[in-house]
């Protein structure tokens, strides 16, 4: 594909070259080189049609110069030089025509005179954008002709200088900043620039400072930031900076604290402490606050008849499931465990939640909250593994002697097996609170969790199985049958044990009822 290319490039080189376009013929000669760099007929083409090229610009050059068109005989010469660079990185070596080399030097300074002279016109004018233009080409052309690098300078800062200026009159002083920062770093010695962006910068600080002492800290933290953005050790702006995020938060986890809000008061006092660490005594009260937002519950579960162990399963699960989600807030307890004689007294005689047996619990243990466990429909059947013996029948094909085949059926016995595991259970739950009795929480979670195995076994040829069916009292085979039952001889014997199915099931139940106890906020 390169050899392709190339040929393709070389033939196009000589139709330009054919076609006096010597500029587009060296082109292609120059793309095929980078292919084949030594290849000596892309080497010759590129060396003479370079040479003509260049020929043609020195004439159009001179030519130039002749009717004083200097913009045009400089730039002829700079593209002589930009060809012989290019000619160079392929290894060929030409030089610029000296006769235009005199005109260049000639017009250049015409030129340049010219181009200058319009630059200063435009800066007196204050067209800033089209003197940086003019003073772009001079610099390009000669970087060290006269004063070009002040006053391209000076084209180029100048409008943002003014627009800093400008800002700042406004009162945007960190605009006017950000203005006058672009200027400084492209020259640090630019008029007044450094002393204007401190004046800035101050400006700004002060509005913030003052913002600050009139308490208004949502302005105060826009103005103190913008300083901080830009330096954060300026004056006092980052101890100021500090106080304006976090005072009206302080203040506020204040009033949440005296008026029993701890635990939206903790969340404030631990924001405090992520952005600043350490911000008046705002550590020990959020150490204050999670223990007063503490909510200990102790969890209450019946025995479920004719299933003992059961309701401890259950419960235990759930508390599993409660402390792996990590709230801060939340103590769990097992009341059977924390307290065996109030365990049996929170429910009377009658069915009934014993208040009084509720506000000991709350003034010796102190429990805010008993969530009540209540079982219906509770199921849990292991099923036994039923098995029948089935009639089939075994398809056989026998060669005979003559080549030919015959089918026989032989009537045979298969066994086919069942099996069904079922756990199911709803949980009826209420938080109650122990002081008050009032229900805080109430609602409950249900399902069912079954496994099942039907399959077949047979000890001859299984592929070559059928079913039977019996028509008019005698057995014959069942080809609609067929494809059921070789799944049946292929299906898994296994089944999930009924212990699986109950773990399962309580997972599920008890994960929905910690996602209700998690959320419950009893602030609220």
């Amino acid at each position: 594909m390169s050899s392709c290319k190339v040929k393709k490039l070389s033939k196009q080189a000589q139709q330009y070259e054919s076609a006096g376009m010597y500029q587009q013929a060296a082109d292609c000669y120059l793309l095929a080189m980078k292919r084949k760099p030594d290849k000596t007929e892309l080497n010759i083409g590129l060396r003479r049609t370079g040479q003509l090229y260049l020929d043609e610009l020195s004439a159009q050059g001179r030519a130039a110069f002749q009717r004083n068109d200097f913009r045009e005989t400089v730039y002829n010469y700079l593209s002589t030089v930009d060809m012989i660079h290019r000619l160079e990185s392929a290894g060929i070596k030409l030089r610029v025509d000296p006769a235009l080399e005199r005109c260049y030097q000639d017009a250049k300074d015409n030129y340049l005179d010219e181009r200058y002279n319009a630059g200063l016109r435009l800066i007196t004018d204050q067209n800033f954008a089209e003197a940086k233009d003019v003073f772009e080409e001079i610099a390009k052309i000669d970087a060290d002709y006269r004063d070009t690098r002040s006053y391209l300078n000076t084209a180029t800062l100048e409008p943002l200088y003014r627009k800093g200026t400008e800002l700042y009159s406004e009162g945007f002083y960190m605009d006017a900043y950000r203005k006058w920062d672009l200027v400084c770093k492209k020259d640090a010695n630019y008029k007044d620039t450094k002393v204007r962006m401190e004046q800035a910068l101050n400006d700004r600080y002060n509005e913030g400072s003052l913002l600050l002492m009139q308490e208004n800290f949502d302005q105060a933290a826009l103005a103190l930031g913008d300083v901080h953005s830009v330096n954060p050790n300026y004056r006092e702006v980052h101890q100021q900076y500090i106080e304006a995020r976090n005072e009206p938060i302080y203040r506020r986890a204040n009033q949440q604290m005296q008026s029993g809000k701890c635990r939206s008061a903790y969340y404030d006092f631990d924001q405090i402490i992520k952005d600043a660490a350490t911000y008046k005594d705002a550590g020990t009260l959020r150490d204050d606050a999670l223990q007063c937002a503490t909510y200990p519950v102790a969890i209450y579960a019946p025995d479920i008849r004719y299933h003992s162990g059961e309701s401890s399963r259950i419960k235990n699960v759930l508390l599993e499931n409660l402390l792996a989600r990590k709230n801060i807030f939340l103590k769990v307890y097992d009341l059977s465990a924390l307290d065996a004689q109030a365990n049996s007294r929170i429910i009377n005689r009658s069915g009934q939640i014993d208040n009084q047996a509720m506000k000991n619990l709350s003034k010796a243990k102190n429990i805010k909250a008993v969530l009540f466990l209540d079982f219906e429909n509770y199921r849990s059947e292991k099923g036994d593994l039923i098995s029948n013996k089935m009639t089939g029948f075994e398809r056989q094909v026998i060669k005979k002697e003559d080549g030919t085949t015959q089918i026989y059926d032989k009537k045979v016995t298969y066994t086919s097996f069942s099996q069904t595991n079922t756990a199911a259970v709803k949980i009826n739950y209420r938080l109650v609170s122990t002081s008050t009795g009032e229900i805080l929480l109430s609602d409950n979670s249900y399902d069912t969790r079954t496994d099942q195995t039907n399959y077949a076994a047979y000890d001859g040829d299984k592929s070559n199985l059928y079913p039977a069916k019996l028509v008019g009292g005698d057995w014959i085979i069942d080809d609609n049958g067929r494809n059921n039952l070789q799944k049946l001889l292929r299906s898994d014997t296994r089944i999930k044990s009924l212990e699986t199915l109950q773990t399962e099931l309580y997972n599920e139940l008890t994960t929905d009822i910690a996602k209700k106890i998690n959320n419950f906020d009893p602030e609220k």
